[in-house]
């Protein structure tokens, strides 16, 4: 019964732990990805509010794990600058994003799947822009899932450790305890002499 009620906490414990880290990782890997997309959403504006949008810096259109798509887009949707993988289609309806900085912006189908966005409006030179991000969030997703997994697979392991463990040292510490109650049940009137063993 020790045994049952150990393993029960533990798995408690082991499920609510899971599911808190889950959680917080889930809210830290895409925090990082947020600040990523930020950052390359100001750099790009600040580009732009020197020169105009073919005057861009090509290496601000690059792309990897983190930041899957650039586009510059003009008021009328036309996409003016994009990274190479990028399509020549606004990922996100111009008429969505509005003015000022949109950072995390939810999530919206596109070529790489379901992914959040990173938008700013900004006015230069050459006009006036929205910058658009695509950021790589599916990798957050794929991180935290393996991490999830992991945890399933290692908690009944776990539980059936602190089970045997506990079930192993009740059953030490009770051996004293059936030794006294033994001795007690033979000890009669008959006999006083019987001690009870300590």
């Amino acid at each position: 019964r020790s045994a049952f009620v150990a393993a029960t906490v533990v798995f408690v414990a082991l499920t609510v732990a899971g599911v808190v880290l889950a959680a917080v990782l889930y809210r830290s890997m895409l925090s990082g990805i947020d600040s990523t997309a930020a950052a390359r959403v100001g750099e790009v504006a600040a580009d732009l509010e020197s020169d105009d949008a073919v005057g861009l810096d090509p290496g601000l259109l690059s792309t990897d794990q983190r930041i899957l798509a650039v586009q510059v887009i003009t008021p009328d949707g036309t996409v003016v600058r994009r990274s190479p993988s990028a399509p020549d289609t606004p990922l996100v309806p111009i008429t969505e994003i509005g003015d000022g900085l949109h950072i995390g912006m939810p999530e919206h189908a596109s070529p790489y799947g379901r992914i959040r966005f990173s938008a700013q409006t900004v006015d230069g030179p050459g006009g006036r822009y929205t910058v658009l991000v695509g950021e790589g969030s599916q990798v957050v997703s794929s991180t935290v899932k393996t991490v999830v997994i992991a945890l399933a697979l290692a908690a009944p392991i776990v539980v059936a450790v602190s089970a045997a463990a506990t079930y192993i040292l009740v059953g030490r510490s009770m051996r004293s305890v059936d030794a006294i109650r033994s001795r007690v049940a033979e000890i009669s009137t008959s006999d006083l002499t019987e001690r009870v063993p300590v």
